[in-house]
């Protein structure tokens, strides 16, 4: 079976009252026949925004990526021998010298911040910000022609501000270059991204849309077109919270799968080069 196969059966049998769409079911096989043809494939980015003011949402969401995190983190260690490691953001901690492009604000000026001359951003000179981000698992980074780097980061950090226009944005925090005056790069935020290649496209939009059905309505997300497989959750209540969590252990279990899928297609692949 190729790989993927496997991992269809999986998500067919955890997704119960999905097994018998059949919308949903040609949907996920056309997904799987991609990613098993890897080499006609191009690589597509998965984009996501939006706002959510609840600081408990935060918490509990971010208790939920936190565990995928976890797991990501194992497969790099496991299979890669790497030590990687999440980035949390404490409310509490300070960001200093912060840059945010104006196309995050849509449209929206923000008073306190210093626009920055001949620039598209402006400056913050410090924020507070919440959340986790961290680079998920593939077995090909850092080998060429496939290095992704810190392209392969899910980022769900939220902005803390008492300014309405910033507060419970969801950002990704990328460092510029490093150099004299800030050792570690200045911060800027942008919308958070991942770079896909062939490799965990349904899972995403499996993940992207848990996200914005049960814990932010207000979140848009892109993965080749606009809330990609977003229908299939239609039939559930977002309040339901134990749906919410049985779907949520579905996402650790199909990421698993895949993962493990992938690792062994790359690593055949070696061999073949050998």
């Amino acid at each position: 079976m190729p790989a993927g196969g496997v991992c269809y059966l999986l998500v067919a049998n955890i997704y119960p009252q999905m097994k018998s769409n059949k919308k949903y079911n040609t949907r996920v096989k056309n997904s799987m026949n991609l990613i098993s043809k890897k080499e006609k494939m191009p690589s597509i980015d998965a984009t996501w925004k939006g706002k959510c003011l609840d600081r408990q949402v935060h918490a509990a969401l971010c208790g939920k990526i936190a565990q995928i995190a976890d797991l990501s983190n194992e497969f790099y260690k496991d299979y890669l021998k790497q030590d990687v490691h999440s980035t949390f953001y404490n409310a509490d901690d300070l960001i200093e010298d912060v840059l945010i492009p104006v196309y995050m604000l849509e449209g929206q000026p923000i008073q306190t911040w210093r626009k920055l001359d001949n620039s598209k951003k402006y400056l913050a000179c410090d924020i507070h910000l919440y959340g986790i981000d961290f680079p998920l698992y593939d077995p090909r980074n850092d080998t060429p022609p496939f290095a992704l780097h810190t392209s392969n980061k899910i980022s769900f950090v939220f902005i803390c501000s008492d300014d309405p226009v910033l507060e419970g944005r969801l950002v990704e925090v990328y460092r510029k270059k490093p150099d004299n005056d800030r050792p570690s790069g200045q911060p800027v935020l942008i919308s958070p991204v991942l770079d896909l290649r062939y490799y965990l496209l349904g899972w995403t939009t499996h993940l992207l849309g848990w996200v914005k059905h049960f814990y932010i309505p207000d979140m848009f997300y892109w993965l080749g077109v606009s809330l990609a497989g977003y229908e299939r959750y239609s039939d559930y209540d977002p309040l339901d919270r134990v749906t919410a969590d049985n779907l949520f252990t579905a996402l650790l279990e199909e990421f698993a799968c895949e993962a493990k899928d992938f690792t062994e297609y790359i690593k055949n692949l070696h061999k073949k080069r050998e």
